[in-house]
């Protein structure tokens, strides 16, 4: 693979402890309360488009995403079309509500969507997994067959070299 898995580890230093992350109450969040001008562009998070189609973020808000140029990321496009699998589609506002995202997605410039590089999504991970561990989440590959994992010691896991698969990836 093209990651450099050293240099991101050296980097982030995800051996490091971590304290538990704890949730801050909604009033402490920064939230855009006055009116901005036009000025730097925005990259929007996924809750960004979802606060916007459920009618959830302040008018200051709402004005700020008309004043700035959007930037689209295919993150947030992945996150937005996996609802199209997701929602049950026996579900009477399922239709409703899959017209509404593709409207959303379809509006998206193509000049404005771009794609992070492998470095970041690499990094992403691991970041993920940071997030996640002091959160006392539980591994979702712990005792997968598929993924020949078990558990080990301190809440890790780890390959077992019986079950590695021998085949190669990428060119001999």
């Amino acid at each position: 693979m093209s990651f450099d898995l050293s240099g991101s580890l050296r980097r982030l230093k995800p051996q490091r402890p971590t304290a538990a992350l704890v949730r801050r109450a909604d009033s402490a969040l920064p939230v855009v309360t006055t009116l901005v001008g036009p000025r730097l562009e925005l990259l929007l998070d996924t809750c960004v488009y979802i606060d916007v189609l459920q009618g959830r973020t302040p008018p200051a808000v709402d004005e700020l995403l008309t004043q700035r140029i959007l930037n689209h990321s295919t993150v947030a496009l992945s996150e937005l079309t996996h609802l199209f699998g997701r929602l049950e589609p026996a579900y009477p506002a399922t239709r409703a509500t899959l017209r509404e995202l593709a409207g959303v997605i379809e509006d998206v410039p193509a000049q404005r969507l771009s794609a992070p590089g492998v470095r970041a999504f690499g990094e992403a991970g691991i970041l993920a997994g940071l997030a996640a561990r002091p959160a006392g989440r539980p591994c979702p590959w712990r005792g997968t067959a598929e993924r020949r994992l078990t558990p080990a010691p301190c809440g890790g896991v780890r390959l077992r070299a019986a079950d590695a698969h021998p085949r190669r990836y990428g060119p001999a």
